[in-house]
């Protein structure tokens, strides 16, 4: 495909993010935040180097009989993180064409207050199928994507919009299945113990198979267009 003149990294970078963990950090323990906005994860069991969705950036391995995992919790990430309108999205690649069909869920992303309120991006354990959610107030909005299968890199996103009543779910940059409304109230600040990448908390949990690469949570809605340009390399 095909990104134009402008470098991955940069053209990505440039959109505006709380937080953006590209996971193609030379060296750990701490997971770099390419926004520019300091607010670094921390690397628990996770080999770095795996060659990464776009050239020349890397990515990070997760394996879960290691419970690999990047705590990605701040105090500034909370307080920045907006649950009434953001974006959050991933690039993500199975270890081997078995998690497809291994009938466990694994976890992109982590983005919890508590069970009411948070936002997941995961592989279900339907076959062949990975999902994003928002969740606010209780109530759930969620798209899955099927007919998966693909051992190469994927791309997900979610963006939601509590005064304009929408969710979109976004696969390799084309909007799937139909704008989510109805949409709940968010509540709550995020919790230390449930903001990861590739688990369902700092206690390990659903843990992703796999490579990760391209994390990030913006603040605002992201148009189609842009989103498009996240999953073109």
């Amino acid at each position: 495909m095909g990104g134009g003149a402008v470098p991955y990294a940069s053209r990505v970078a440039a959109l505006g993010w709380v937080a953006l963990w590209s996971l193609g950090d030379a060296s750990g323990p701490t997971a770099a935040d390419a926004s520019g906005n300091g607010r670094t994860g921390t690397y628990s069991n996770v080999t770095l180097g795996a060659s990464g969705p776009a050239v020349p950036t890397t990515a990070a391995t997760f394996v879960p009989a290691s419970s690999s995992l990047v705590n990605v919790y701040s105090a500034s990430l909370a307080g920045a993180f907006n649950g009434a309108e953001g974006t959050a999205a991933c690039w993500f690649r199975v270890s081997a064409a078995g998690v497809w069909t291994d009938a466990t869920i694994r976890r992109f992303l982590t983005l919890q207050v508590d069970g009411s309120n948070r936002v997941l991006l995961q592989r279900t354990a339907g076959d062949n199928q990975y999902q994003a959610s928002y969740v606010a107030g209780g109530t759930t909005k969620s798209v899955t994507v099927t007919g998966a299968g693909s051992t190469g890199w994927l791309h997900l996103a979610i963006t939601w919009n509590k005064a304009a009543d929408r969710v979109r779910v976004y696969a390799n940059g084309a909007q799937s299945g139909a704008t989510q409304t109805g949409l709940g109230t968010w509540a709550g600040s995020l919790a230390s113990n449930v903001c990861a990448i590739g688990s369902s908390g700092t206690t390990p949990g659903s843990l992703w198979s796999g490579d990760l690469a391209w994390v990030g949570v913006a603040a605002r809605e992201f148009t189609a267009a842009e989103v498009l340009s996240l999953a073109t390399v």
